[in-house]
């Protein structure tokens, strides 16, 4: 269906000393994208910690030794060994980031190798890295998947009451699994000290209304919500925001997202779009977009919003949005709460 054109999406503008005066109140952002806050010295497995079995969806997985070849099928497993002092072996190509690479460095761990996981888990590539432990906590694998990746090495998946975006829970089984159990709690403890940190001094972020959008330009695009239980939006609960209204009629009304790796979310029409409201519309573009709203202040041909004040990103920013890892969240406490909070103080000034 075709879309009648409009002008664009603008930014509503605020003059230079009203914004210079409100940003002035605001603690300067933390502009590096270090992770060596988060990132663990090696720490050495307990030695009371193996074996241990693990109990998931699909029995249960005993470990019997220290792993030391870890294969990670997602950027929460990556993160998460990194930051416990021990880098994976191999990772999906897609989840490399550089809070990951910082937080490589610190513990002087090599690159591992990357694979392509975009047609099914490449099985093969895994079994040249000859693993000693497979984590598996965000991928959702079939039996079958499950059973093959167990021929080559211990597979570890979520347990079936597991809830989606748990990431405090998925840290801790890959703590056990590591035999790092100290180290995982007092990562969480970090990654939990870093956000509330963060929003301490910006007021007015707490209790606003938030929704997180990928949206296009390209004519007749459809926006895609994320849910609730989305990592973008408990991302910003955990900075104090709370989730739209409207994300109640996007679940009634919309079309859930078919691929069961992404986050949950909701295709919803762009012919709809006006009735996607929030305090702060946090909004995913793709690079070029971005490019014409750096340039103008616009994207023309994006489908007209309804109340609240946009706040547009793009690459790592987005990567830092939608991981949902200690380190990717550590990265969005310094670089992103800022920008929110400025969101939300123009958002009151409407």
């Amino acid at each position: 269906m075709a879309r009648t054109k409009d002008s664009g999406h603008t930014v509503r503008a605020i003059g230079r000393r009203s914004f210079l005066a409100a940003v002035g109140a605001l603690p300067l952002a933390l502009a590096a994208c270090s992770g060596d806050e988060q990132a663990v010295p090696a720490v050495t497995p307990r030695a009371d910690a193996f074996p241990v079995t693990m109990r998931h969806a699909f029995g249960s997985t005993t470990i019997d030794a220290p792993p030391t070849r870890v294969v990670v099928l997602g950027a929460l497993e990556a993160d998460t060994c990194a930051a416990l002092g021990l880098g994976p072996v191999g990772m999906p190509q897609g989840d490399q980031s550089p809070w990951l690479q910082v937080a490589l460095n610190d513990i002087s761990a090599p690159a591992p190798s990357y694979f392509n996981d975009g047609r099914g888990v490449p099985v093969s590539e895994i079994e040249k890295l000859e693993p000693d432990l497979i984590l598996s906590l965000t991928n959702t694998l079939s039996k079958a998947n499950y059973d093959a990746l167990s021929g080559l090495a211990p597979v570890v998946v979520p347990e079936a009451t597991a809830e989606d975006g748990d990431w405090r829970s998925a840290v801790t089984v890959i703590g056990r699994a590591l035999g790092r159990q100290d180290a995982a709690t007092e990562l969480v403890r970090k990654t939990e000290t870093s956000m509330k940190d963060a929003v301490r001094d910006y007021a007015a972020l707490k209790g606003t209304s938030v929704i997180y959008l990928r949206a296009s330009s390209v004519a007749g695009a459809d926006v895609r919500v994320f849910a609730q239980a989305s990592n973008p939006m408990q991302l910003a609960e955990e900075f104090g925001s709370v989730a739209a209204p409207c994300l109640q009629v996007v679940k009634a009304e919309g079309k859930s997202y078919t691929d069961p790796t992404a986050q949950p979310s909701f295709i919803w029409p762009h012919e709809r779009a006006l009735e996607l409201s929030a305090d702060i519309m946090v909004i995913a573009l793709g690079a070029v977009d971005m490019t014409d709203y750096r340039a103008t202040g616009k994207v023309p041909g994006l489908p007209r919003f309804g109340n609240g004040q946009p706040y547009f990103i793009t690459g790592n920013e987005t990567l830092a949005m939608e991981s949902g890892t200690p380190l990717s969240m550590a990265w969005a406490s310094r670089n992103l709460v800022p920008e929110l909070a400025k969101a939300a103080y123009l958002s009151g000034q409407k």
